[in-house]
């Protein structure tokens, strides 16, 4: 008896250290600097060096609804209307440097910024959307106040940007539409994904997402149950723009099917699929012709 008792305790300390480490892995993710993001988009062609140096951009810092620092640079562009870009979790705003070449061209006015715990932004642990929508309203304010004449305001984001982006659309019916490439649709179902992909059975799951809850709140202090950009999205008709790659491992693609499937019928809502594509910035790289064009056709359609 007092071996069973011996097991069943070592198997509920391991799993427990389990939980511990992938709750680890989520909040504390190997975060990129400004200057090794650039260097690495540089290398990797995503970025033109000459042309970055070459933007006029006037960078910013502006204390959130809690004081708290985040920074950025915008670019005044002739048109009324405005973008802001989100990027994803332990990157920069460099990681967005990819996406700014039709706006520029359509002279928008352009906002990138560091999330919580990110580039120069304020020291903070990730909690993919539940506080950052909140930095991104700050940052629709402060976008508010620099280009008074703008009377039209979008967002895109790649990865966790592009789902706090769907978190945020619930706060701010306001925006004229929404780009989201990869986004996760709730977190408790991502995290559920990663661990089939270990072949832990289906019942254990439920053992290991009660403990997660406790931990992510506990070291943290937010609830992973109300991280849900599906259920935010569904709650307005701003229009959706959806891009997904196919053989995605982080992210998988079901869950921009599922929110586009849902969501078809009663909005604009459009989705991409990159055949054969990792997640970004492999979807984008890979199929940025074909995208570049749905997006803008998507673009021109709303206005």
């Amino acid at each position: 008896m007092i071996y069973i008792f011996a097991f069943l305790l070592l198997l509920i300390l391991f799993s427990q250290y389990l939980i511990l480490f992938i709750t680890y892995k989520y909040l504390f993710p190997n975060k990129v600097s400004l200057e090794e993001s650039l260097k690495i988009q540089i290398e990797s062609k995503e970025t033109d060096e000459k042309k970055f140096y070459e933007l006029k951009k006037n960078q910013f810092e502006l204390g959130n609804e809690n004081g708290d620092k985040l920074t950025g640079f915008y670019i005044k562009g002739k048109s009324k209307k405005t973008i802001i870009f989100c990027h994803g979790v332990s990157w920069t705003r460099n990681g967005m440097l990819k996406y700014l070449d039709g706006f520029l061209k359509e002279s928008w006015n352009i906002i990138l910024y560091d999330h919580r715990g990110c580039g120069n932004s304020y020291e903070a642990l990730p909690s993919y959307g539940y506080y950052e929508k909140k930095d991104l309203d700050s940052i629709y304010n402060f976008a508010k106040e620099i280009f008074p004449k703008s009377n039209y305001f979008a967002l895109y984001g790649e990865s966790m940007g592009a789902s706090t982006i769907l978190q945020y659309s619930e706060l701010n019916k306001e925006i004229k539409f929404v780009i989201t490439i990869c986004p996760f649709s709730n977190l408790k179902k991502l995290i559920s994904y990663h661990l089939s992909t270990v072949k832990l059975p289906k019942f254990i799951h439920f053992y290991f997402l009660f403990f997660f809850r406790i931990y992510f709140y506990i070291i943290a202090k937010f609830d992973i149950d109300k991280v849900d950009p599906e259920n935010s999205i569904h709650k307005n008709k701003i229009p959706l723009f959806l891009a997904h790659g196919t053989n995605d491992s982080l992210i998988p693609d079901f869950m921009s099917k599922e929110i586009f499937e849902k969501r078809k019928n009663f909005t604009k809502t459009e989705f991409f699929s990159g055949e054969n594509s990792e997640h970004t910035p492999y979807i984008y790289l890979e199929h940025k012709t074909e995208i570049e064009k749905r997006i803008w056709k998507f673009i021109h359609e709303i206005d």
